[in-house]
């Protein structure tokens, strides 16, 4: 399984320029970016340390565009996308509170109140279990809020959520991984290069 880096860089820097201007065209290359992504870039290299800090970051990479377009997806009110987009994502990471947590309000906001609990009992038992996490506010958030609206009264509304959900902001998050795109940039390019060379 592979996945073409290129186009999947491409899609998501076009997405971060159009963010302030359209945030339909963020959503529509966010979108193409992930439909590329199907796991690590070379998933039987490992033994290759190129190959995993190119696996890392990638995978680093997929993980904030599942964030920025599930925020998207809570602005403009797309909660069945918001659960698809989710669950194909904890599929290749299974360990991300925050996007357990855009699960839960997926869930609960399309009335799958059940899953939603369900959802709330995994993504715990990983945390604690697996993780030794025991501190997981963005989990509670949404619990409080999942438990509310059982109750037939939200004590918070969703916007409230998301604010807590989205601990960074859109720019500290791109400012971020451009930074790492500086550290790694050498790396990637001398790791693609050894891969050309190979296949010729």
């Amino acid at each position: 399984v592979t996945i073409d880096v290129e186009e999947f860089d491409r899609y998501i820097n076009e997405a971060e320029m159009a963010f302030c201007r359209s945030k339909e065209t963020a959503i529509e290359s966010y979108e193409k970016a992930i439909a590329l992504y199907n796991g690590d870039f070379l998933p039987h290299r490992t033994d290759t340390h190129w190959f995993m800090t190119l696996n890392a970051f990638y995978h680093s990479r997929y993980v904030n565009t599942v964030k920025a377009l599930a925020k998207l997806y809570i602005d403009t009110g797309r909660y069945e996308k918001l659960e698809q987009l989710c669950t194909r994502a904890i599929v290749y990471e299974r360990s991300d509170e925050q996007i357990y947590s855009y699960l839960i309000v997926a869930r609960m906001r399309t009335k799958k109140v059940q899953m939603a609990f369900d959802t709330y009992e995994t993504a715990k038992t990983i945390m604690d279990n697996e993780l030794g996490v025991r501190k997981t506010v963005m989990l509670n958030k949404v619990y409080e809020e999942l438990l509310s609206v059982t109750k037939g009264v939200s004590s918070y509304n969703i916007d409230e959520v998301k604010e807590d959900i989205n601990e960074e902001s859109m720019e500290e998050k791109r400012q971020a991984e451009m930074e790492k795109i500086e550290t790694l940039k050498a790396q990637i390019d001398m790791c693609l290069t050894q891969l050309e060379e190979e296949n010729d």
